[in-house]
């Protein structure tokens, strides 16, 4: 995977997030993990068999 750095940072800042006792940040670092691995596998699968792949966000850019 090309970008394995990032799923690494993620990592990092959910152990930080769980030793300073931020737990809802600690969750929703796990999904944010998750979607990002996802998105990730998804696009080198899609450069793999020589397709493009587009993310549409609802609401890009604003914090819910």
């Amino acid at each position: 995977m090309k970008n394995e750095w990032f799923l690494d940072v993620l990592t990092d800042l959910k152990s930080f997030a769980e030793a300073n006792d931020l737990c809802a940040v600690a969750a929703k670092l796990d999904e944010v993990q998750m979607t990002a691995l996802a998105e990730l596998l998804g696009a080198d699968e899609a450069r793999a068999s020589g397709s493009q792949v587009s993310y549409e966000t609802a609401g890009s850019g604003t914090i819910h």
